[in-house]
C-alpha cells in the first residue's frame, strides 16, 4: 500500500506533465518505489512511448523501506500531521529554484491510499466523508467552476463536489441565499447526521460572517437538531461571540470544557475570544487546564 501512495504521486507528476506542466516543472526530484532490492531499477529511463506529449526523463526506484512516504509515516504525531507533512513533501523545482510540492499537484488523496495500513482498519463511510474540509476537495477535485466563471446560474450541478464548489462562489459573492441552497444540497446527499450537521455548521457561520444573525440562528438551530456532536454544541457560544456577547460565549464554552475536556472546537473558541480580548491569563490557564486534553495551543 505504501508503495502504491508513493507511484500515484509519481504517476501525477508524470500526468502532470503531459497536460502542459502548468507547474513549471524543471526537475522532478521525486522517485518511485518497489519492495524489493532491484539494482538494475535503482537509475531508469521513462516516458519512452511514441505519444507526443509524453515528456522522457531519468527516473530512480528506491526499496519501499527507504521510501520518503515511509520516513514521513514514522515521524507524523498523528493523522491531520500525517496529511499536513505529505502535503509538503518537494516533488520537484521550477527554472527560479522554486520548490513544487504534493499540495500544489492537489494530491491529497495520497492520505487515501496510506490511511488503512497505518491504522489497520478500513476508512469507514463517516471518515470518506469528513476526511477533507471543503477547502481540500475543491482543491482535489477538478470542479467545473472556478473565480472565472461569471453566469453561477448555469452549471447544472450533479455532485457533491460541484454543489460545494457552487456554494464557495456564491459565498464570494455575498449571495448568501444561493450559497445555502447548495450547501442544503450537499447536506441531503450526505448519508450520515453528523455529516449533514456539519454542513448545516458551515451555513451558520456564512451567516454569521454576513451578519445574517436570523438566518444563523436559523441554520445553527438545524444543526444541533440534525445531530448534537462537540461541533454543534459550540454553535450557541459561536453565535454569542458574534453578536458581541463575549461573556456569555466563554462562560458556555468553559461550561462544554468542563463536561467534555476533550472537546477541541469549544477549547479552540475560547482561546480565540480570550485571545481577542487580550485577556492573557484567562488564555494560559485555558491552555494549562485543556491543552493536553484538547488540542495544544500552538496548533489553534
Amino acid at each position: 500500500m505504501f508503495s502504491s501512495a508513493n507511484n500515484l504521486l509519481s504517476a501525477m507528476i508524470d500526468n502532470h506533465l503531459y497536460f502542459g506542466n502548468e507547474l513549471g516543472f524543471d526537475k522532478v526530484v521525486w522517485k518511485r518505489c518497489l519492495d524489493v532490492n532491484d539494482r538494475e531499477l535503482r537509475k531508469v529511463r521513462v516516458g519512452l512511448s511514441d505519444e507526443k506529449r509524453i515528456v522522457a526523463r531519468d527516473d530512480i526506484f528506491d526499496i519501499t523501506v527507504a521510501a520518503e512516504v515511509m520516513a514521513i509515516l514514522c515521524l507524523a504525531k498523528d493523522f491531520e500531521d500525517l496529511k499536513r507533512r505529505l502535503g509538503n513533501v518537494v516533488v520537484g523545482y521550477r527554472k527560479d529554484g522554486s520548490m513544487i510540492t504534493a499540495r500544489d499537484l492537489k494530491t491529497l488523496g495520497l492520505v487515501y491510499a496510506v490511511k488503512p495500513d497505518v491504522t489497520n482498519v478500513p476508512l469507514t463511510s463517516e471518515e470518506l466523508n469528513n476526511l477533507f474540509t471543503v477547502s481540500e476537495v475543491l482543491n482535489t477535485l477538478n470542479v467545473p467552476v472556478t473565480n472565472d466563471t461569471k453566469n453561477l446560474d448555469e452549471v447544472v450541478a450533479s455532485d457533491i463536489s460541484t454543489h460545494l464548489a457552487l456554494a464557495e462562489q456564491y459565498r464570494r459573492r455575498a449571495e448568501y441565499t444561493k450559497a445555502a441552497k447548495e450547501y442544503q444540497a450537499v447536506a441531503q446527499a450526505k448519508s450520515d447526521r453528523r455529516s449533514k450537521s456539519e454542513v448545516y455548521y458551515e451555513i451558520a457561520v456564512m451567516y454569521l460572517d454576513a451578519e445574517e444573525f436570523d438566518n444563523a440562528k436559523s441554520a445553527a438551530e438545524i444543526a444541533i437538531a440534525t445531530d448534537e456532536n462537540d461541533l454543534t454544541d459550540t454553535l450557541p457560544a459561536l453565535i454569542d461571540y458574534y453578536t458581541k456577547r463575549s461573556n456569555s460565549a466563554t462562560e458556555q464554552l468553559e461550561t462544554i470544557l468542563k463536561h467534555n475536556p476533550y472537546n477541541k472546537y469549544a477549547y479552540k473558541l475560547l482561546c480565540k475570544i480570550y485571545r481577542d480580548k487580550h485577556h492573557e491569563n484567562m488564555l494560559n490557564v485555558t491552555i494549562r487546564k485543556y491543552g493536553k486534553t484538547a488540542g495544544e495551543e500552538e496548533q489553534i
